[in-house]
């Protein structure tokens, strides 16, 4: 119910405003690699969350910018930096699944019970 009436109102919006926010992401091409490295190699560490990640990404992203004061207060960068550390969680998860036989997250879970069915 609730995705027919989100797709409802997608369909009266313009998607160019949307395509303008998501490459906007992409005028802070080191902040985006930054971010994605730190979710990388933190998420490999077992049992740390993915709210540890947007706070480790937030603080070094905060620590390198010049205008570290306009943090917290609509800075694009401390968002960037800590929903792409969020997004590559998944990703840094899995690759400790075929150290740890019991690892954490559903993506982990899945994957896990197609290399046991199919021999992945």
């Amino acid at each position: 119910m609730f995705a027919a009436s989100e797709w409802l109102r997608l369909v009266n919006t313009q998607y160019q405003t949307y395509i303008a926010r998501f490459l906007h992401a992409f005028k802070y091409p080191v902040v985006l690699i930054r971010g994605s490295i730190i979710g990388v190699f933190v998420a490999a560490v077992p049992g740390v969350g993915s709210s540890v990640l947007n706070v480790l990404s937030y603080i070094g992203a905060k620590r390198q910018d010049l205008d570290s004061l306009s943090f917290g207060r609509g800075n694009p960068k401390g968002v960037i930096a800590s929903e792409s550390a969020n997004s590559i969680y998944e990703a840094g998860s899995m690759a400790t699944l075929l150290v740890y036989p019991k690892r954490r997250g559903d993506s982990c879970n899945v994957s896990r019970f197609f290399y046991a069915q199919f021999n992945w």
